[in-house]
């Protein structure tokens, strides 16, 4: 025995030794659930299921940690066709000790039989045949067709064989019903349910034999007092009466034909349509399950597409990553062919957030660190170098560029005026002369572009 609070081994002691838990309860606690077992126990021993099920039940409500019980009355309940009662039982008893354990071999056994699947399957019957059994149209037949193939699949579930004896009740076919108790209480003799059936059939039979004899003894009493005239055997002649021998014989058959055999047949020609429509019911029912499961797979799929075309959208889109990557490559080409103003202006369209690679990033927080402190001195410098080169084309560029980043930039604003000078658009130039003149009156700018008016 271990102690209930720290685990350690106990000794004949009232306390633990290691923790000082008290101990007197706790040992009443295990005699007691030991008793309940061991009373279980026997109870299983002579088929009396239900009393072991009670017994094992409350051993279990007094320690919920005794594997002995709790894997009994996993077996008890497989025994009854209740294998996911079953299944429960030895999973638990597992998790609370998973070495030295029969439970797992007992899931290993059921595992690797299928037993789980087919268990699932009878109880889905069995349902299906209380349901028919129970609906508005009371498909009895129907039902009791589903209740042979659950006892074909499992032959131990009880609760299958009580339905089936009710069905058969209502049939009127007692001796089936009968029949059907009598093979549940061989499983479980003590189950409750069972022997109130057996008691209420037994006595109905009881009374239906009671009620034959009676009536044969009053038919033998009146015969007795009417006196039984016993008919003597006389050759029949005649072509007439041997003829209405053979017609009557004939009749005779048909009418036995009618009325014995062909009902029969009837019989089974319908309870083989009532197993076909099951079987294709059943079919149905895996065909609907089977295309649900297909089209919640092809909405899966579905979702799973969009977002792909939508992540791939953002890589190969306009604006996208790949775009993002050409036009970066682009600057870094142009930057490093000294195209400094094509650079600036592709870097222009690039955005931060279009790419979240680390590469990407450092290279345009270098590039952007460039062209934002030197930029405007650079053009500058580029322009004027073009301007002493006479392009007074690239020049123009140059100063509109630097002008972009800083409008106020009195340098750039005098030498674009120069240009368009120079290749004859004066009016602009003049425009730009007049700006200088204006709003920076003192500097020498303004005094040669004062002198440039006066062409």
């Amino acid at each position: 025995m271990k102690c209930y609070r720290c685990g350690s081994e106990l000794g004949r002691q009232d306390i633990c030794l290691k923790c000082g838990a008290p101990l007197n309860t706790y040992r009443l606690i295990v005699r007691r659930a030991n008793s309940l077992y061991n009373s279980g126990l026997e109870k299983a021993r002579v088929r009396d299921l239900s009393g072991a099920i009670e017994a094992l039940q409350l051993c279990l409500e007094y320690d919920k940690h005794h594997i002995q019980a709790r894997n009994l009355l996993g077996l008890i309940y497989h025994e009854i066709g209740e294998d996911a009662e079953a299944m429960a039982e030895w999973v638990i008893s597992e998790e609370y000790q998973p070495e030295d354990n029969l439970a797992t071999s007992f899931i290993k056994k059921m595992m690797d039989s299928n037993q789980i699947e087919r268990c699932n399957t009878a109880v889905r019957k069995y349902n299906h045949s209380l349901t028919l059994a129970k609906g508005a149209d009371h498909s009895y037949d129907l039902s009791l067709l589903q209740l042979q193939k659950v006892i074909r699949i499992n032959p131990k579930f009880i609760r299958a064989y009580q339905l089936l004896a009710l069905i058969y009740i209502h049939n009127e076919e007692y001796g089936k019903a009968y029949k059907a108790v009598r093979t549940a209480l061989e499983i479980n003799r003590s189950d409750v349910t069972c022997l109130r059936y057996r008691k209420e059939l037994a006595s109905f039979l009881g009374r239906k034999s009671k009620s034959a004899a009676k009536r044969e003894e009053i038919l033998k009493k009146a015969n007795e007092s009417k006196g039984v005239v016993v008919p003597t055997y006389r050759e029949s002649s005649g072509l007439f009466q041997a003829v209405l021998h053979v017609f009557g014989g004939i009749f005779l058959g048909l009418l036995v034909c009618w009325f014995l055999v062909i009902p029969g047949i009837r019989q089974q020609i319908q309870r083989d349509t009532n197993e076909k429509i099951m079987s294709y019911g059943d079919q149905l029912s895996g065909k609907d399950a089977q295309i649900q499961s297909l089209e919640s797979q092809i909405a899966q799929l579905e979702e799973e597409q969009e977002s792909a075309n939508t992540q791939l959208e953002s890589y190969t889109g306009q604006n996208g990553v790949v775009d993002a990557y050409e036009t970066m490559l682009q600057v870094l080409e142009n930057y490093y062919n000294g195209d400094y103003l094509t650079a600036v202006d592709l870097f222009g369209q690039l955005d931060e957030s279009t790419v979240d690679g680390e590469v990407y990033q450092e290279i345009y927080q270098r590039l952007n660190e460039e062209f934002s402190a030197g930029s405007r001195d650079e053009l500058y410098t580029r322009g004027y170098q073009a301007y002493q080169s006479n392009d007074y084309e690239t020049a123009m560029q140059y100063f509109l560029q630097c002008l972009e980043i800083d409008p106020d930039y009195v340098d750039a604003m005098y030498w674009l005026g120069l240009c368009y000078h120079n290749t004859g658009d004066k009016a602009t130039a003049d425009t730009y002369y007049t700006r200088v003149i204006e709003e920076y009156p003192e500097t020498s700018y303004a005094q040669s572009a004062r002198e440039l008016r006066g062409y």
